[in-house]
C-alpha cells in the first residue's frame, strides 16, 4: 500500500472501517504540524486533503515556504486506508457559514493513529 498523508477539518468516525478501534490523538503545534507535512512533502508522500475550509487552506500554504503544495478545498469523503498518517486541521471556535481569515492562533491539530481493536 502507499502512505497517504491525510488531511482532514473533522475526524470522521464513519469512515474507519473496523467494528472495533482505537483512535490515539496527539497535539502538535502548528510548526510542529508545518515540519512535519514539509518532511512529508520532501519525502514524495501523497498529499490527500479533504479540508473544506479556505482559509485554512491558505495558512498552511503560507507557512510551507518554499515548497509548493496544492491544497484546494475539497467537498469529497474520507475513507480510511491503513497506511494513513492523519491530520485534523481543525479551528479552535468554528464560525458556521462565513468564511473568516484564519492565524495560527485560530487553529488545533492534532496527529491521529488508528489501531484496530480496543487497546485501552
Amino acid at each position: 500500500m502507499t502512505v497517504r498523508i491525510v488531511l482532514l477539518n473533522a475526524f470522521p468516525v464513519n469512515a474507519i472501517p473496523y467494528e472495533l478501534f482505537t483512535a490515539s490523538f496527539r497535539l502538535l503545534t502548528f510548526d510542529g504540524f508545518i515540519r512535519e507535512l514539509v518532511n512529508h512533502v520532501v519525502s514524495n508522500r501523497t498529499i490527500v486533503n479533504y479540508v473544506r475550509h479556505e482559509s485554512t487552506l491558505k495558512l498552511i500554504t503560507s507557512k510551507l515556504g518554499n515548497v509548493k503544495i496544492d491544497l484546494r478545498v475539497s467537498n469529497e469523503l474520507y475513507r480510511y486506508s491503513e497506511d494513513d498518517i492523519i491530520y485534523v486541521i481543525s479551528l479552535k471556535k468554528p464560525i458556521r457559514g462565513q468564511e473568516i481569515t484564519v492565524v495560527e492562533d485560530d487553529v488545533v491539530v492534532h496527529r491521529v493513529v488508528i489501531a484496530k481493536g480496543v487497546w485501552l
